[in-house]
């Protein structure tokens, strides 16, 4: 009765480390989930912070060269000048988007490009700010048609007078979702919020429709601060820092019974920040399914393995509780209850193999197949090398071999008790099925050494699919940025050197603007096999966002070398496009990196790169 109770005490202690595995387990994932799912947003939303850098310099600059056509003589311009000088720049209207521009003085009197003339209230509170500092501004406001708009503006170095009016300062405006759609474009498309904010949480803009905050906010620490259930990873107070010391973060709080991610990204003007509101279940959908996949094959492997040493452990107190009465059939009575053993486990599982240390021999089970992949019987080292025919071990490290890892000697190393577990994925070399093998103890001998193990075989191929699909571009079949960040991190970790290439199609807008977004996807997708054709199977390609491509070239290529296929590809990609009848001609803009020649690092060689692309892209865009 002793020992029962002690048995039972074991198993229960079992069970308890196998569920506590579990939760340590779940618990693990979602933590790698949260900072996988902020990663990749800190990466998406650092693009959104670039683009809103660009805009802001490209209006800063618009602006200044109107001011420099008005008082290009020195001299007060005359009524006619200025509306000359309108006339011109109402012409660029379409080129940049903007919804208004204008002169403006103290008393909200304004002189708009259009032709109008007045006094506009609503515009005087978004000024106050200007014309108390003496300094360029940002701000948004409601128009008299009741529309948000956000605007750019700076008082004039000399004040010009028209019509009896003195204008003291100059502002071009837009349209909220104009800058959406500039800045923003489609980045999680309706379940994210995006905000310029203030380093005291002052909402300067809002650059994306309230999908998930349906309030306006105002203040986004107030906000924050007072409708936050709960943090769930991060704090308040860390947000309250990042925004103030103008760092990058990320946290998880629930709203409303939603779990959300914040992230917070600075844009280098004013202490400004970038920050992201994104529905959780949308950030981290492909990192969830791949979880409550792994979970589910590791509970059900735990689950097996529980019942087997359950059973195993009841097997040998039976028999030794009965040691006596069955001394003269042990043999007989053994093999009849690993026969019935190993009827029960085919029912759950596909296929699994016995083998025995003692005698170097194996036995072969399998209920997928009426006729059997190996030999029922035969010699362990004769089974290993048809496996090893047929699959590869799926490693990061090439030249794996099933000998190496499934040999005795190595066996015996990892299978010391009877809770230790050996698993490997594994396919068949075409790549077409996936599987897991499970390898745990059976039998020991006298001294307490392994006598036999268990492989167990169960297909994963849904596991595999949805790694890849997690990593590859719905539209173009390339990689994606997810799988970018990975590759750049693995080739940091083994110290190997690449070339990193950043394109960007030049006159892609147009094709949508005029033949819509299925011909701008037919487009990217023959993009996409152009660039593969200029690259070798070793190297990657990655479609990173809109019109935009990136490439790692696995080479220590020379700047020679990577000038000349910098070359080619803008050639290939130059050459125009015949989608459903209609010639398309867009070109791209590209630039290269090296590492570690120009970086210390891969983020660093990304962002060179990419700065590099946009050089490129202003270049060729000034030289048209």
């Amino acid at each position: 009765m002793k020992l029962i109770l002690k048995k039972a005490a074991v198993l229960l202690l079992v069970l308890a480390f196998i569920i506590a595995g579990i939760f340590v387990y779940l618990d693990y994932a979602a933590q790698k989930i949260f900072e996988d799912s902020s990663s990749h947003l800190q990466t998406t939303y650092q693009q959104v912070s670039n683009n809103f850098t660009s805009f802001c310099t490209i209006n800063w600059s618009f602006l200044d060269n109107f001011e420099d056509n008005l008082l290009e003589d020195g001299k007060n311009p005359t009524s006619k000048k200025v509306e000359s000088e309108f006339s011109q720049f109402k012409d660029l209207q379409s080129e940049y988007g903007y919804s208004e521009l204008y002169l403006f003085n103290e008393d909200s009197d304004y002189a708009t490009v259009a032709g109008r003339h007045g006094a506009a209230q609503s515009i005087e509170g978004a000024f106050n700010e200007m014309f108390k500092s003496g300094e360029p501004m940002i701000t948004s406001y409601i128009s008299s048609s009741n529309v948000r708009k956000a605007v750019f503006a700076r008082p004039l170095q000399t004040p010009i007078k028209i019509g009896g009016k003195k204008y003291t300062a100059i502002a071009v405006c837009y349209e909220n979702e104009y800058i959406e759609n500039r800045v923003v474009g489609e980045v999680c498309n309706d379940n994210s919020d995006c905000y310029l904010v203030k380093p005291d949480g002052q909402v300067v803009l809002s650059l994306q429709p309230k999908t998930v905050l349906t309030d306006f906010i105002a203040d986004f620490l107030d906000y924050a601060q007072s409708d936050a259930d709960s943090f769930e990873y991060g704090s308040f107070d860390g947000l309250k820092e990042n925004l103030s010391a103008g760092k990058r973060g990320s946290l998880l709080c629930a709203y409303d019974g939603e779990s959300l991610y914040v992230v917070n990204q600075p844009v280098g003007i004013n202490g400004w920040s970038i920050v992201a509101v994104v529905k959780a279940d949308v950030a981290d959908a492909s990192l969830k399914e791949l979880q409550i996949v792994t979970s589910i094959i590791a509970a059900f492997v735990a689950v097996v393995l529980f019942v087997f040493l359950l059973t195993i452990s009841y097997l040998r107190s039976r028999q030794r509780l009965n040691a006596e009465r069955l001394q003269r059939t042990t043999a007989e009575h053994e093999s009849k209850l690993m026969s019935q053993l190993f009827d029960g486990i085919t029912c759950v599982v596909d296929r699994f193999a016995t083998v025995s240390l003692k005698t170097g021999t194996y036995e072969y089970h399998e209920r997928v197949k009426s006729k059997v992949d190996y030999p029922r019987k035969g010699r362990y080292e004769d089974l290993l090398r048809l496996i090893s025919d047929t699959y590869a071990i799926l490693s990061n490290t090439e030249n794996v071999k099933f000998a190496q890892v499934l040999s005795l000697e190595n066996v015996r190393k990892a299978l010391q008790k009877p809770g230790d577990i050996m698993r490997i994925e594994y396919g068949y070399r075409t790549g077409s099925e996936y599987k897991l093998m499970s390898v745990v103890p059976v039998a020991w001998d006298a001294e307490g050494d392994l006598a036999e193990f268990m492989m167990i075989a169960q297909d994963i191929g849904k596991k595999v699919e949805l790694e890849k699909a997690a990593n590859t571009d719905g539209l173009t079949g390339l990689f994606n940025e997810r799988c970018f960040s990975t590759v750049l991190h693995r080739k940091e970790e083994l110290g190997e050197p690449f070339t990193l290439c950043y394109l960007d199609l030049d006159r892609f807008k147009p094709v949508n603007d005029i033949y819509g977004h299925d011909m701008g996807d037919k487009l990217l997708r023959q993009v996409a096999q152009r660039i593969l054709e200029c690259i070798r199977d070793k190297d990657y390609a990655f479609r990173i966002g809109g019109d935009e491509f990136c490439l790692v070239i696995s080479a220590a290529f020379s700047e020679e070398e990577s000038s000349s296929f910098v070359g080619r590809l803008r050639d290939a990609l130059s050459k125009p496009y015949v989608i459903d009848g209609v010639e398309l001609d867009v070109g791209a803009s590209c630039a290269y990196a090296r590492y570690p020649e120009e970086g210390s690092d891969p983020g660093a060689v990304r962002k060179l790169a990419d700065a590099r692309m946009y050089e490129d892209k202003r270049r060729r865009a000034a030289s048209r």
